[in-house]
């Protein structure tokens, strides 16, 4: 399991470097949310849908699709005490993991917004 968390940390981190740093990346996401936006608002908002939103729903389903074998155990009652506190503590941490990310995702689209203007 920690081998997993720090895989899934350091996959993290480079998806995060290897989008977001790149300047010209920035200037490519800006052209295109104010190609697609209708104006700064919806700018805005296609911001925080692209950059906040998706990567959460995705990452929340990639997250539940990993565990659904061992929910559907500890729901047949087939995990002891132990096992339904690890799935517990795993839940917890990945789910953690997913608004960690995409909340740094959504920060670097900001920042990379303002350096990139």
């Amino acid at each position: 399991m920690r081998l997993r968390h720090a895989t899934l940390y350091l996959l993290g981190m480079a998806l995060i470097a290897f989008v977001f740093l790149p300047l010209d990346n920035q200037r490519a996401f800006r052209s295109w949310v104010s190609r697609f936006s209708a104006g700064p608002a919806s700018a805005g908002q296609l911001n925080v849908l692209l950059f906040a939103w998706l990567p959460l729903l995705v990452l929340i389903a990639v997250c539940m699709l990993s565990l659904y074998r061992q929910v559907r155990r500890r729901d047949a009652g087939l995990l002891d005490e132990a096992g339904k506190r690890l799935l517990n503590a795993e839940m917890n941490w990945l789910l953690a993991f997913a608004g960690a990310l995409a909340a740094t995702m959504l920060v670097c689209r900001v920042a990379g917004s303002v350096m990139g203007a």
